[in-house]
């Protein structure tokens, strides 16, 4: 038996309370002087003796209900030795309904484990049902769960898209091979059609499992690809196998608000030109308009709201840039802690600017296209190096048998509460 927290072993020296007590209770008997003992009966002999083997099994009653105690709160634990499992298949469940991964599931055997690349990574059965639209969004987490499974060798098989790799590398005593399944060639999926002024533009994502891009192309009228609705506020692609509708949108200006104080206007001029750069570069429209006070205007109507003033900050504009020097900011914009709520830490220089990216910091609080942004992900089939899926790998030692732990406490609770029942009896008995 070992204790998984031995710490509380110590409260075994609470045994000497009720030893103390007993013998406390020991002390010599008080001497009355009575005037004559002639209405005074004899003593039985062997209720004395009775009472006293009482008071010792009371004593030892005691004493085992604090050591039980003592050893829950130690947290016991028993172990047994038990093979290991050879290999152990973790599946991605997107994988499940795939030729080559039915026939690994479909024949198990005592040596072999089947389990799913997910959280906890589960056991594999028959009949248990996997979404695959929850797989696992984070492959370097699980992989340091491997450590705790009982298995010599490990193969996972999945797809390994990049973009389910997050964070820091971890590290693994366990040998893991990772068998990559390729995903399809390229694939092209239109997401978006954009009204500008007379055009329009659709946007769609190239993806393969080594890069994924946006496309741009003007849809021309005569184009006998597409066929436009009645009303003309949505367009249908025709494919060889499959057509896709997607509505019209219309791109709106960016609608940008500045307000200045005197002592920060040195600033106004870094903020304007970025946005210029931004219009040039989005190939879309910035309005840019400053005001000194903004009592009754409704701010939820810009994008941003840049307000580098020293009155009160307003709380109904959608996303608001304020000022606050920190000179041990990490980055020269930086969220707080409140929501859509940025500050710029430093006053602006063409140093800082270019150094500190100014322009890739304005263009992604702005968060635009952020609707795009979600499908091109969900979309995106670039696959992670075969040879680069490897964790740190540790040194250990390799044994066949291993340790399984099984927790006893609730059999030691069992115990203390019989115990505890039973000293209460003898403790009553003892009083008649």
């Amino acid at each position: 038996m070992t204790f998984g927290n031995p710490f509380y072993l110590w409260t075994l020296l609470g045994l000497l309370v009720p030893i103390a007590i007993h013998l406390w209770s020991k002390k010599e008997a008080k001497i009355i002087k009575i005037g004559s003992v002639k209405f005074l009966t004899p003593s039985d002999s062997k209720q004395s003796s009775r009472l006293k083997l009482n008071e010792l099994w009371l004593l030892f009653l005691r004493m085992f209900i604090i050591s039980i105690l003592a050893i829950i709160l130690s947290e016991p634990q028993w172990q047994s030795k038990s093979k290991n499992i050879s290999i152990t298949y973790i599946v991605d469940p997107i994988l499940l309904n795939t030729e080559t991964i039915a026939k690994i599931v479909s024949e198990p055997n005592d040596t072999t484990e089947i389990r799913i690349l997910t959280i906890n990574l589960p056991v594999w059965k028959d009949d248990a049902i996997f979404n695959s639209k929850n797989h696992a969004t984070n492959y370097w987490q699980l992989i340091s769960e491997m450590n705790s499974l009982d298995s010599d060798s490990i193969v996972v098989l999945s797809h390994a898209f990049l973009q389910d790799f997050k964070g820091k590398r971890p590290e693994i005593f366990k040998p893991i091979r990772w068998i990559q399944m390729d995903s399809v060639n390229t694939l092209k999926l239109p997401l978006q059609v954009i009204q500008k002024s007379e055009n329009l533009e659709l946007r769609s994502v190239l993806t393969s499992k080594n890069r994924t891009a946006i496309i741009k192309e003007n849809i021309l009228a005569n184009n006998s690809t597409v066929q436009f609705n009645n009303a003309r506020d949505s367009v249908t692609l025709l494919g060889n196998t499959t057509s896709k509708k997607l509505a019209i949108s219309k791109q709106e200006p960016i609608e940008i608000l500045l307000n200045f104080t005197d002592s920060l206007k040195m600033n106004k001029s870094f903020i304007t030109t970025s946005f210029q750069v931004l219009e040039e570069y989005l190939n879309r429209p910035f309005i840019v308009s400053e005001i000194e006070k903004t009592a009754g205007q409704d701010l939820s109507k810009y994008d941003l709201v840049v307000w580098f003033s020293e009155t009160d900050i307003p709380n109904n504009a959608k996303r608001i840039l304020v000022f606050n020097e920190d000179k041990f900011a990490d980055g020269l914009i930086q969220e707080t802690k409140y929501n859509n709520r940025f500050q710029l830490t430093s006053h602006l220089n063409i140093e800082n600017s270019i150094d500190g990216n100014l322009i890739e910091a304005l263009l992604k609080i702005l968060e635009l296209d952020s609707e795009l942004k979600d499908q091109i992900k969900r979309a995106d089939q670039r696959q992670f190096a075969t040879s680069e899926i490897t964790a740190n790998r540790l040194s250990k030692k390799s044994s066949d048998t291993r340790l399984a732990t099984l927790d006893i406490s609730k059999w030691f609770w069992m115990a203390l509460l019989f115990f505890m029942i039973l000293e209460r009896v003898i403790a009553k008995y003892r009083k008649q």
